[in-house]
């Protein structure tokens, strides 16, 4: 979960949520276009300095909610009752993992534009 360590030291990065994996991409892809909701969440958490080495002012963005127990998944997508781009869709099925661009595959029925983080 060092996310410092995984932008140094790996190729490919696979973000799972409650078991299952919800995106997977080179890690240049994930850091700088995150698609799936959870993952967004996870990089807006991270604590980002400004240019002359200061630390932002205020608390770090959080995933509201708490991750499902696995002994009792809500039906349809497992993010769906923590995350703010949830639709009708989320509720019916588990989506699959497919192909949103090339090598990057994310599991939502509602993905984050890729302009999200840059």
């Amino acid at each position: 979960h060092d996310l410092g360590v995984v932008a140094e030291t790996c190729d490919e990065v696979v973000v799972m949520y409650a078991g299952k994996v919800v995106e997977r991409a080179h890690v240049e892809e994930i850091f700088s276009r995150p698609r799936h909701p959870y993952t967004v969440g996870l990089l807006r958490s991270i604590p980002s300095f400004d240019v002359t080495g200061a630390a932002e002012k205020g608390r770090l963005p959080a995933i509201p909610g708490t991750v499902p127990s696995l002994l009792a998944l809500p039906g349809g997508c497992r993010f769906r009752t923590r995350c703010d781009r949830v639709v009708e869709a989320c509720q019916a099925d588990e989506p699959p993992l497919v192909e949103i661009g090339p090598a990057h595959d994310a599991a939502c029925v509602n993905p984050a534009p890729e302009e999200v983080l840059r």
